[in-house]
């Protein structure tokens, strides 16, 4: 079973190592957490597993969320004392969880940057992006989109137009089985 030469690997190479929780709701209402698990081996190879992706129930108290980390800790025979640096998401009830149990814990990067950027460069539903034609409607634009932000609305609308057309083609590509073979030749 994978899950066996998992922990059998994680035991023979794994010293400290961090982990990355992460939870959200699917389209049809349900809750997951997952686990993941990164080490260096002793000549630095990274390792990264996956431990668990699980459905979770009830309410995403910081209570909850500590209860499944620390069964999936128990469960993967993890020690929390080796654990470097668990990296979450900001929510309270996690950063609560995090807390008290005691364990090193920072926020992810990459999802802060998405929640801080993301507003910025797609644009709001029914709203419209300004093109060179609509120039008249640059003011309205601005106070629809950026609000109290001071950023080029200009340049802003240019990204948008951008992200949006690669939005487009990310989407045509992922329902595309014959554009995911034509990506995975262009891969090789």
């Amino acid at each position: 079973m994978i899950s066996q030469k998992v922990s059998k690997e994680i035991e023979k190479e794994c010293l400290y190592f961090a982990c990355t929780t992460d939870m959200w709701s699917s389209r049809h209402r349900k809750s997951f957490m997952a686990l993941t698990h990164h080490f260096l081996t002793e000549d630095f190879t990274l390792r990264n597993f996956v431990l668990e992706i699980k459905e979770v129930f009830g309410s995403h108290t910081g209570e909850m969320i500590l209860d499944h980390m620390q069964m999936s800790f128990k469960l993967w025979k993890l020690d929390p004392l080796l654990l470097a640096m668990m990296v979450r998401d900001s929510g309270s009830n996690v950063i609560k969880a995090c807390r008290e149990w005691g364990i090193s814990n920072f926020s992810c990067v990459g999802h802060n940057f998405h929640l801080t950027t993301g507003p910025l460069l797609v644009k709001p539903k029914g709203k419209k992006c300004v093109t060179d034609s609509d120039e008249d409607d640059v003011d309205d634009l601005y106070d629809d989109c950026f609000s109290e932000l001071y950023v080029d609305h200009e340049i802003m609308t240019k990204i948008r137009l951008i992200v949006d057309e690669v939005r487009k083609l990310t989407s045509v590509i992922k329902n595309s089985t014959k554009a995911i073979e034509i990506i995975k030749k262009l891969q090789l």
